[in-house]
């Protein structure tokens, strides 16, 4: 039998709040009125789902408007191994940059379109979720489990990189699949209503 992303998530649900089907949970999220977020063993990073879904590694304030990272900073966000004498000069090469831009900090040319596609908050948290293997591809109108990327799809011109994590149940079952990957991140829903971290 394939493994389809229906039984990947009824398998999760089951492991996870100990019902036997995304229905279930569904049901049982919907008498919560509000996601239910298993505690992670050990988070050393928070994952931020703002009204409408909006996510951010780390609070959407966190960003310092004073500081400008360094292109060493950026490329390792990139997720190049910048210790890597080999892999860094490939990079660098690919950008034309020279060896005494590396601990420049962005320049005022790049800094929009750096800022926005990599280091902002929301788009810290849309390129770590893309790069880890949260399960089957999640699309579909109104799926289970679903994660929204974007990329550049607010106006024209736009480099802007985020996700939207749509629904209560998609936040409880990314917190859950979080877990499974061993990853060190907590979601934490902040709503009207005051902070939600984990299950009482």
């Amino acid at each position: 039998m394939p493994f389809t992303r229906r039984r990947f998530l009824a398998q999760l649900a089951l492991a996870a709040f100990g019902v036997p089907s995304v229905r279930d949970l569904a049901r049982k999220i919907e008498d919560a009125g509000r996601p239910l977020l298993l505690e992670p063993p050990a988070a050393s990073q928070d994952l931020h789902i703002y009204d409408g879904g909006y996510v951010t590694l780390g609070p959407e304030y966190q960003a310092s408007l004073n500081y400008r990272p360094t292109w060493r900073e950026i490329l390792k966000l990139e997720g190049v191994n910048v210790d890597d004498p080999v892999e860094l000069t490939t990079a660098m090469n690919r950008r034309a940059m020279e060896v005494e831009e590396l601990e420049a900090p962005v320049s005022d040319v790049c800094w929009p379109m750096v800022e926005g596609s990599l280091w902002c908050p929301a788009a810290r948290a849309a390129n770590l979720l893309s790069r880890l293997d949260l399960g089957s591809k999640l699309s579909g109108l109104g799926a289970a489990g679903r994660i929204e990327f974007h990329e550049g799809d607010n106006h024209p011109g736009s480099t802007d990189t985020w996700a939207v994590v749509p629904d209560d149940l998609s936040a409880s079952l990314l917190q859950a699949r979080l877990i499974e990957l061993r990853q060190p991140l907590r979601v934490v829903i902040e709503a009207d209503q005051g902070t939600i971290i984990a299950l009482d």
